[in-house]
């Protein structure tokens, strides 16, 4: 039965609705995924803004790190050695407060750098200051000292010395590699911030040689547990922050050279 003209205006009518209503529905989608877009947009910005303020954080912590525990290490480490010497009463009540005043720095400097903290005190035990020149009786080590601070250079001969070793010095990445096409060393003592190279390039380039393979022991002023996963991440095998304990230093070397001696003794 044909429809009538009414039927057919009714029909169009609702078509002409259910279009509109289409339309305005897929307009409103394009809106909506435009939106979504544009908050994308926005999240990746701001993530991006995010990481940049991370990274500037980053840059200054360890830019810090490094100017502050530099001396300080140098400090700490006279102190440590100065106790090895006869000392007056008086003198040995200077130099407690020495120590006891750069403990209490340490522990600032950590809390404001957001750093580990480092065991505290930092005074030596007799018994420990006593076994630190027989060392090289127990392992015959060359060490290499890759150190451009002139005050940790010497500061680092002395202890060396004290241990038995007589260490060579390379003030930055390139005397570094250049030194070890002169000698095979077992141990090389790495700063990381140096001048022409820095310590982590030098690791690459000698983790990436085909020569010997020394162990490369971070001794470095930046101190965040970011600083400590890139220097392991780079090839180094062991991780020291500045200033330097002198019982941590004494058995890390034991425990490098230990691991040397016994594997020097299965490849007999």
């Amino acid at each position: 039965m044909p429809f009538s003209l009414a039927s057919t205006t009714t029909v169009l009518a609702l078509l002409g609705l259910l279009v509109c209503t289409l339309l305005f529905g897929l307009f409103l989608i394009l809106r909506y995924r435009r939106r979504v877009r544009q908050l994308e947009a926005e999240v990746q910005e701001n993530a991006r803004l995010a990481d940049d303020a991370l990274r500037t954080k980053s840059l200054f912590l360890t830019n810090m790190s490094h100017e502050i525990r530099t001396p300080m290490n140098g400090i700490v480490g006279m102190a440590s050695l100065l106790q090895k010497t006869t000392l007056s009463k008086e003198q040995h009540s200077y130099l407690e407060t020495i120590r006891h005043c750069s403990d209490m720095l340490l522990t600032v400097i950590n809390t404001i750098l957001e750093t580990p903290e480092k065991p505290v005190p930092m005074r030596l035990p007799d018994t420990a200051i006593k076994t630190i020149p027989l060392l090289a009786d127990k392992y015959a080590l060359r060490i290499l000292v890759a150190e451009d601070n002139p005050i940790n250079q010497q500061l680092a001969m002395i202890i060396l010395n004290k241990m038995g070793y007589k260490p060579e010095v390379a003030e930055n990445g390139k005397e570094v590699l250049q030194q070890m096409t002169r000698h095979q060393f077992d141990i090389i003592l790495m700063d990381i911030q140096m001048p022409e190279m820095d310590g982590l390039e030098a690791t690459q380039h000698i983790r990436n040689s085909k020569g010997h393979q020394p162990v490369i022991i971070a001794i470095t002023a930046n101190a965040t547990r970011y600083d400590r996963d890139e220097c392991l991440a780079k090839g180094m095998n062991d991780y020291l922050s500045k200033p330097v304990d002198l019982e941590e230093l004494s058995q890390t070397i034991s425990k490098w050279g230990a691991k040397m001696k016994e594997a020097a003794y299965n490849e007999k």
